[in-house]
């Protein structure tokens, strides 16, 4: 689970099974963050994470390591005060 937390600039995962969660770690991003999309953005096979920082105006990209561990973010200038972000191969290499 993935919880983001706006006013602080972070978010926080939460690894777990149908038994209940554990193992909460939290991730820093850009400033104001309010949208996350989970895919595989480097084609390993592995979840990733994308994060729309509204304020900071840009998204952070954190690679996965198949654990539940993420990567530090790559931030990416994006727009003035994005909003969303949708997922999609737009160039059909996968």
């Amino acid at each position: 689970m993935v919880v983001i937390n706006k006013d602080t600039g972070n978010f926080d995962i939460f690894v777990g099974s149908y038994e209940g969660l554990s193992n909460q770690t939290k991730y820093s991003v850009g400033s104001g963050p309010i949208y996350v999309a989970l895919a595989d953005f480097n084609n390993d096979t592995q979840l990733d994470i994308s994060v729309i920082n509204y304020d900071s105006s840009d998204m952070s990209i954190l690679l996965g390591y198949g654990d539940g561990t993420f990567a530090s973010q790559t931030a990416y200038s994006v727009g003035v005060k994005p909003i969303s972000i949708a997922i999609g191969d737009f160039n059909n290499d996968i």
